[in-house]
């Protein structure tokens, strides 16, 4: 990919969001293939956290270095800039989004699980959880 390439992801969120889909669908076929070819079974994360990471860490290590270099020489680049960075945060919010989601299932499966478990027998030992022992996370 070069420089004249990144400009699709200047343009609209609708038509950033189309091209990139495009492109990580691509990246994922090739690297499965890749996989399969030197047969071993193996298929790549494509959870959105991790899709929209990967948006994340494409615009920071790459696009954004390109678009600060050409800022250099074509100042109008900086509205360009901006953008990619107004698309940068869009992705935090998605890939927050879902992480959220996320740990508020796995919170609801640990509830089940601990009614489960209390409403069983007191004897069985193959699983115990002291509540004592959970340490508070926060999430901002």
């Amino acid at each position: 990919m070069n420089v004249a390439q990144f400009s699709i992801f200047t343009k609209s969120w609708t038509t950033y969001e189309e091209a990139s889909s495009r492109i990580v669908q691509e990246f994922f076929r090739q690297g499965n293939d890749k996989y399969t070819q030197n047969g071993l079974d193996y298929r790549f994360d494509v959870t959105p956290e991790r899709v929209a990471s990967m948006h994340i860490e494409f615009i920071e290590n790459y696009c954004v270095p390109a678009f600060v270099l050409l800022e250099n020489f074509l100042p109008r680049i900086k509205e360009c800039l901006m953008r990619l960075m107004k698309f940068k945060l869009k992705w935090v919010d998605i890939r927050d989004e879902h992480m959220r989601k996320r740990l508020e299932n796995l919170e609801d499966e640990l509830e089940k699980t601990k009614k489960e478990k209390s409403s069983e027998s007191s004897s069985s030992d193959d699983f115990e959880y002291d509540e004592e022992e959970e340490e508070e996370v926060s999430i901002q």
